[in-house]
């Protein structure tokens, strides 16, 4: 599945999650590993909620370069900080 979201690409395949962002005309993108089984993903705006069996990650966009990946138990509760990066450092390093 992919969704498009201004400036962003967010392409789920499988327990691969890809997540391109496109600065100054050119593609930057982190991949990361989804334990667990997707029943379900949904997309509002800047937001993608991946849902498992009895947890899911909100991928949030912020701004045009910065992404921020967060796990969630199936009661909301916070568990982790999964990704978080700002695409304009990957920029700069060329």
């Amino acid at each position: 599945m992919k969704y498009r979201y201004t400036n962003w690409n967010v392409i789920s395949n499988g327990d691969i999650l890809r997540v391109e962002c496109i600065l100054e005309g050119a593609v930057y993108a982190r991949e990361y590993f989804i334990s667990g089984k997707i029943k379900n993903i949904e997309i509002r705006e800047e937001y993608v909620w991946i849902y498992l069996e009895d947890a899911y990650y909100q991928v949030k966009i912020e701004n045009e370069s910065e992404l921020v990946i967060d796990k969630y138990d199936d009661n909301d509760e916070f568990l982790d900080s999964f990704g978080c990066h700002d695409f304009y450092d990957d920029v700069v390093d060329i």
